[in-house]
């Protein structure tokens, strides 16, 4: 009999708890009828009980609308699988204890009864080595006001390594981690490969890490609904088409 791929996972208490011990990221979406809006991102602290300790939910450059009893959808990685849960919040602002010592202010969310495979196949990161490069071009934008530019605004030359609905993997030569620190925005301009169209996305800095060496760094970065959700939403569906394109192409030749 089929696997049904939609199908709870086994053990989602066991997997929520090593989610929480290796404060693994969550992207946060607001429920609105049938759709789901994207409103903040945050790390998973602790599970107590009923509920999940979340540090204080972000959106860089925005204000983060998320209030008590709002259902969510939540998305976490695991390994290369992409999982999600629905749940309520429960407190919006409650400190939350990290060790003996330190306690931070975050959030809390009820525990969801089942975990399942994501269904939004966007998020799923598609890897573009084997494809001709992409060049893309970064400068660095203002955290308080993004559509300005800061007085001596680092800019930089790359190519695309993956992507996705979400996120984008880039490649700059000749760098130093260093100078990508995490939450640092950028936007990330790039045409989509066989199209005049041209993306232009303000991205956050997630993670940052050498390559090739040292002689180069790899950069994950997310890709934020900006200046609204509906005008990336048009934005990317070019590139989301290529993706898929992609994704055809190796099935094809594996």
């Amino acid at each position: 009999m089929a696997t049904d791929k939609k199908a709870p996972i086994a053990d989602p208490a066991a997997l929520l708890e090593g989610a929480c011990a290796r404060n693994t990221p969550l992207e946060l979406f607001r429920r609105v009828g049938d759709a789901s809006l994207p409103v903040a991102r945050a790390r998973m602290l602790d599970i107590d009980g009923e509920l999940i300790y979340l540090e204080e939910p972000q959106t860089i450059g925005m204000d983060v609308r998320i209030n008590a009893g709002d259902p969510l959808t939540a998305f976490f990685s695991r390994s290369e699988a992409l999982l999600c849960f629905h749940t309520t919040v429960k407190s919006r602002s409650c400190p939350v204890r990290l060790n003996a010592r330190k306690v931070v202010q975050g959030m809390t969310i009820r525990r969801p009864a089942n975990v399942k495979p994501g269904q939004r196949r966007e998020y799923f990161r598609t890897s573009l080595a084997t494809q001709d490069p992409i060049p893309v071009r970064m400068h660095e934008a203002s955290s308080q006001e993004p559509a300005t530019c800061p007085i001596g605004a680092l800019r930089y030359e790359g190519r695309l390594v993956d992507g996705s609905g979400s996120g984008l993997g880039v490649r700059i030569d000749g760098e130093n981690c260093s100078k990508f620190k995490r939450f640092r925005l950028f936007f990330v301009t790039f045409c989509v490969p066989g199209t005049e169209h041209r993306l232009d996305t303000l991205c956050e800095v997630r993670q940052a890490r050498p390559i090739l060496d040292g002689h180069a760094v790899r950069i994950g970065m997310f890709i934020h609904p900006w200046p609204t959700q509906r005008h990336l939403t048009r934005q990317i569906q070019p590139f989301l088409r290529y993706l898929v394109e992609v994704q055809r192409r190796v099935r094809r030749s594996a």
